[in-house]
């Protein structure tokens, strides 16, 4: 591990490893390690080469805006009545509603049944 670098830390196992096949089917082998090295920690390092980390950065920006964006979406409240149990709404949308709404995250409350756009 001399030649290799952490590239992300505090990764849940689900997270590191999606990031570990993303990095893999670009040809990148990473290894994991957990937080801190007993072995008990619910976290990982992940680590590359560092003659990989040109190739590996566009990988792990979007990967980081990808998690982001869920964190995001996770955090939302209702503009009405203040739930936090939103849902995004994938595909129950009409054309023209797509259309208006492009680019943005179609949402609607469980408890009142709002729909605003984030």
């Amino acid at each position: 591990m001399d030649d290799t670098f952490i590239v992300e830390s505090y990764l849940t196992s689900e997270e590191a490893h999606e990031l570990t096949i993303l990095l893999a089917n670009k040809g990148i082998k990473s290894i994991l390690q957990t937080m801190p090295d007993d072995n008990t920690s619910p976290y990982y390092h992940l680590f590359i080469n560092i003659n990989d980390s040109d190739k590996a950065k566009p990988i792990i920006n979007h990967f980081k805006n990808k998690l982001e964006q869920e964190i995001t979406k996770s955090k939302q409240s209702c503009p009405k009545c203040k739930s936090v149990f939103p849902l995004v709404i994938e595909h129950k949308t009409s054309f023209f509603k797509r259309i208006f709404a492009f680019g943005t995250t179609p949402m609607k409350c469980l408890k009142c049944g709002t729909e605003w756009y984030i």
